[in-house]
């Protein structure tokens, strides 16, 4: 068989993800954006946030906010559009363990793209189609340096993989890229320290992505393309209320976070788009219930609205103790949404007007590690 001269039409590793031939967009790969229901809502805020389950995969010293041992799976709808986004979602699933040693988190998150035609000079129409996705896997490890500090860091591994479902197509070559995570996390007592109510103010900070380039090419190229990662210092700031009763039980929690991300080293394409963050506010009812109203800034215009301005998204935390069930037993379950309305007449390709995310935890409260 002669060899064709094969044009990948790979809309999201090049137009979609990429904006020049050496750097990934932000907010857009499974190393880069939140699919916890629980940031999501809150305006996709981590840094200075130990209250949220995943909020290591940006600032891993939050990990200290970890009790016990924990499970969780996280889904993100992207599907925005039927015809060109129907298959992209985001999932993740991972292990947190607090132990006398620190605390450690093991995380998998997967973007699916979605299926992907291949044509050829030959044949526009097509030659194949494959399956494309990608995956950051992480060790997380955090401990305090001191009573009111810990310090955090993650070890991430990323890859696209392509899978060939129909037809012939070329094979195309990856190299895993690894990169390391950052951050500190800073609390102390705010301003009222009465027996029936007290705060706190926590500050956070971190910087992400510092590490080896991905590489990819195919069988139009001898050589692997390099493709560096965005690096980010973010800062962010919590402060937290809370009445307790006599039993030292929380009746009522006010929370107000604010973030700010600063992206480091955009290429000549991205540097008008360098500022990113954030805003949130969560009412805590009887550690039952939670209700969430949040706003992401992002400079540059999107499926939820123009640029330069924040976006709105919100949403609602259930937990559920055995103990409310008489049984007196250190397991707890939570389920967290988040709703995320879109802009159809600002990004006109949007045919989706809600995109939703979920969550489901499990954590025992006491381990003997």
């Amino acid at each position: 068989m002669n060899k064709l001269k094969f044009i990948i039409l790979i809309t999201f590793l090049y137009s979609y993800v990429h904006s020049d031939d050496s750097k990934f967009n932000p907010k857009l790969e499974s190393f880069d954006v939140m699919i916890d229901a629980r940031s999501v809502a809150l305006g996709e805020i981590n840094i200075a946030n130990p209250n949220r389950i995943n909020s290591f995969a940006f600032n891993p010293a939050t990990l200290i906010g970890v009790k016990g041992l924990n499970f969780y799976y996280n889904s993100r709808d992207m599907n925005w559009n039927d015809q060109y986004t129907k298959d992209i979602r985001y999932y993740s699933i991972g292990i947190l363990l607090e132990s006398r040693y620190g605390y450690f988190g093991l995380n998998y998150s997967y973007k699916n793209n979605g299926t992907v035609i291949v044509t050829s000079v030959e044949n526009l129409e097509g030659i194949g189609k494959m399956k494309v996705y990608n995956y950051t896997f992480s060790f997380s490890y955090a401990n305090y340096i001191k009573s009111n500090l810990s310090v955090g860091l993650n070890i991430k591994t990323f890859d696209y993989n392509y899978k060939n479902i129909e037809g012939d197509v070329p094979d195309q070559n990856t190299k895993n890229a690894f990169v390391g995570d950052f951050g500190v996390l800073y609390y102390f007592k705010g301003f009222i320290n009465q027996l029936a109510l007290k705060d706190k103010i926590y500050i956070g900070a971190s910087i992400q992505n510092i590490g080896t380039d991905f590489k990819w090419k195919s069988e139009l190229s001898n050589e692997y393309n390099n493709y560096s990662f965005p690096i980010y210092l973010s800062i962010g700031c919590t402060y937290h209320i809370m009445s307790i009763t006599e039993k030292g039980d929380s009746t009522f929690q006010f929370l107000i976070y604010g973030e700010f991300q600063k992206f480091l080293n955009p290429s000549i394409y991205q540097k008008s788009y360098t500022n990113f963050g954030g805003i949130g506010f969560e009412a805590i009812f009887y550690d039952i219930v939670s209700l969430r109203l949040g706003g992401i800034y992002l400079p540059y215009t999107n499926i939820y609205g123009n640029g330069n301005r924040l976006s709105m998204r919100y949403g609602i935390g259930l937990f559920f103790p055995l103990k409310l069930l008489g049984i007196d037993y250190p397991i707890n379950f939570s389920f967290d949404f988040a709703h995320i309305p879109t802009n159809e007449s600002v990004f006109l390709y949007v045919r989706k007007k809600n995109l939703l995310v979920f969550n489901i935890h499990l954590n025992f409260e006491k381990t003997t590690l």
